[in-house]
């Protein structure tokens, strides 16, 4: 229904007389990513303990959701797992059309730093991402949980 209003509805005029032959790309394709992006972050927090089963922490979770940051209002951490562990789970969601790399690295470690963080807590990190992450980064060990969409239809 999202798409439908974004998309469809304000060109519906257009789209029935057809007056416009490279609407989709003139109109749509420059803000196609960022609502893929979007609905992708939505499915994965409606579906939040589905992805913790997948990465084997779900028996754990006490808590769950966005957080954004009280310091820094264009904060935010797109799911925070809160685990009986004492172990808070930072979890990454990005849609883009390629492998993520070690570029995404200091994203994460500012968030890091700008959570509020409890002395006795620990911190694991994941990330999803359709295409997953790239060999650089996964040989760097930096996630303790990754996951690309195939894995979730498994």
């Amino acid at each position: 229904m999202t798409f439908y209003y974004k998309y469809i509805e304000p060109n519906h005029s257009l789209i029935k007389k057809h007056k416009v032959t490279n609407l989709f790309e003139t109109t749509v394709m420059p803000k196609w990513q960022p609502w893929l992006g979007y609905a992708f972050e939505r499915f994965c927090i409606k579906h939040a303990m589905y992805l913790a089963e997948r990465m084997g922490f779900a028996k754990d979770v006490i808590g769950l959701g966005p957080y954004y940051g009280r310091k820094d209002s264009n904060f935010q951490v797109d799911l925070v797992y809160q685990l009986a562990t004492k172990t808070l789970v930072i979890y990454e969601v990005k849609y883009h059309n390629k492998a993520i790399g070690p570029e995404i690295i200091p994203e994460i470690e500012k968030k890091i730093r700008l959570l509020d963080i409890a002395k006795d807590q620990s911190i694991e990190k994941a990330i999803i991402n359709p295409y997953g992450i790239d060999k650089a980064l996964a040989k760097s060990e930096y996630f303790d949980h990754v996951l690309d969409i195939n894995e979730l239809f498994d």
